[in-house]
């Protein structure tokens, strides 16, 4: 049997576009035959359609350039796929994919051209190992309603100008999307973890999380309701940010085995000089059951501060309620 030949291509971000360009159909191709790929600093030209491929070496393709669309649906990966640092122009779709690995999305960046229509499809997808998406940018929101993970999934210092969705997905570790020194994880939507299953923590220390254009119209920020999680979830301050919450916080009917901390969060809007309207910060817990406790205390020069409502009809709270210093309101209330 002849010799596998692998396909490498590696250059230096500096080289010459030209250069490094090559077209997508020399990728199809090694894929399709199963050879191993490995990328660095190309540019790949046109529209990479690798639908329901069956892959089983490890995809490795760094800080390289998508022109056209790629569509990873259905596929099946025997080993991990690594697109760390690549820049997508178009679709980027793992819709029903399967990976026997880990899925490394770390500094990816999905930005789009002008007015160009751009869709970023995970959902249905299945990842045993983990999915690692720390300091992803995108343009456009991304969707992995009803995924798989295995372990856990790292969203840290994320910029997202969009939603992110796991509703009805499966994690099996934590889920975190925290700030990081000199980074701050910011998703300008909707996070959803509504009917998920997550076997860790929920960590969203020092996120910035909603929607400016749409705060009214989509109160519901952050949503854990109908949730199910192992661990704690906590929205302290981390790397050097208050957890902000444009809307509402919903755990309603969830079940959490840990503590809920919002430690020094700020969940709502007052109006001020730079925000012509409030939004109501509402914590939604009614028929929530949580295990241990649930703290929203001052941290460092923060106070919790919860600028609407305050809901904890029927819930089953297994430890203490700490509220030291809270803010409620203005014209709120507690029910």
């Amino acid at each position: 049997m002849a010799d596998v030949q692998p396909l490498k291509w590696a250059y230096d971000a500096g080289d010459p576009e030209q250069k490094r360009t090559h077209p997508a159909r020399e990728l199809i191709e090694a894929v399709r035959d199963n050879r191993p790929v490995e990328i660095e600093s190309a540019v790949i030209n046109g529209d990479v359609d690798l639908q329901a491929v069956d892959y089983e070496e490890k995809l490795v393709i760094r800080n390289s350039v998508f022109t056209g669309r790629v569509d990873l649906g259905e596929a099946r990966f025997g080993r991990s796929v690594d697109i760390s640092g690549c820049r997508f122009q178009h679709d980027l779709r793992f819709a029903s994919a399967r990976i026997d690995g880990h899925l490394v999305l770390a500094g990816v960046k999905i930005r789009p051209g002008i007015g160009e229509p751009v869709a970023a499809d995970f959902e249905h997808l299945e990842v045993t190992g983990q999915l690692n998406a720390s300091s992803l940018e995108s343009d456009v929101g991304l969707s992995f309603a009803q995924a798989a993970v295995g372990a856990g999934a790292e969203f840290e210092g994320v910029k997202i100008d969009g939603d992110l969705d796991f509703e009805l997905a499966s994690i099996g570790g934590h889920f975190s999307c925290r700030s990081l020194p000199g980074r701050r994880a910011e998703i300008l939507g909707r996070l959803g973890l509504a009917n998920a299953g997550v076997g860790g923590e929920v960590r969203l220390g020092g996120a910035k999380i909603g929607w400016e254009s749409q705060a009214k119209s989509r109160p519901d920020a952050l949503s854990l309701a109908g949730a199910s999680v192992g661990g704690d979830v906590s929205a302290n301050t981390a790397g050097g940010h208050r957890t902000e919450v444009l809307g509402t916080i919903s755990l309603r009917g969830g079940t959490f085995r840990g503590d809920l901390s919002l430690d020094g969060a700020k969940v709502g809007r007052q109006v001020d000089a730079a925000h012509p309207f409030a939004v109501a910060g509402k914590l939604n817990l009614a028929d929530a059951e949580i295990a241990g406790n649930v703290s929203c205390r001052v941290s460092g020069e923060h106070r919790a501060e919860i600028l609407g409502t305050v809901s904890m009809r029927g819930a089953r709270i297994g430890g203490l309620v700490a509220l030291d210093g809270i803010r409620i309101g203005p014209e709120a209330r507690s029910k």
